[in-house]
């Protein structure tokens, strides 16, 4: 019976809430729910029109350095290539540097750059800033750029050295330990 009254009173509740709604004229605002925008992920390859020096420059970070007498170069690239034409492999560092262009609608989004594979320390710069460092040769990863860019034309620096570090894999093995940007980069919009 309790089970009765206490539907019947929240149906009579309802009824004197309508009534109510409709005597005064006030109108339930339904609202639309937001637009959901679609998030677009864009991947550009970014192998393309890269300079290259094999050589340690503590300057070739700077968005106003020269590189003008640096190699072109594109990527995956290799500090020994042709490694089959030199009588030793390079060991040291090298220095990559890019100029490239950012969009109005990529200097309104997350902008990161993915690397599937450098050989084996890298330090990169934005526009003469630092973004961050990544050690080990095997591992793809990513950088956010995102705070370094701006709309038009951005410099990257990317110094790379193959030095043995004990710290980092692989120690020892059957094969070649030459350096560089040796697998492809992508900007990721």
């Amino acid at each position: 019976m309790k089970k009765l009254q206490k539907a019947l009173v929240m149906i009579l509740s309802a009824i004197l809430c309508l009534s109510f709604v409709q005597s005064t004229g006030i109108q339930a605002q339904q609202t639309e729910p937001e637009p959901v925008t679609d998030s677009v992920r864009k991947e550009e390859n970014f192998n393309r029109n890269w300079k290259f020096i094999r050589r340690d420059d503590p300057n070739a970070f700077q968005s106003d350095y020269s590189d003008e007498n640096w190699y072109n170069v594109c990527l995956p690239h290799d500090f020994s290539i042709p490694y089959f034409m030199e009588q030793s492999f390079y060991t040291g560092v090298g220095w990559y540097r890019k100029t490239f262009e950012i969009s109005a609608d990529q200097a309104q989004s997350i902008v990161k750059l993915d690397f599937e594979g450098v050989f084996h320390t890298i330090d990169l710069y934005i526009n003469g800033e630092k973004v961050g460092t990544h050690q080990g040769g095997y591992t793809g990863f990513e950088f956010n750029i995102t705070p370094y860019i701006h709309e038009g034309e951005n410099i990257l620096a990317a110094r790379v050295d193959n030095t043995w570090n004990p710290q980092l894999a692989p120690r020892a093995g059957d094969h070649n330990f030459t350096g560089g940007i040796y697998r492809n980069v992508n900007l990721i919009t």
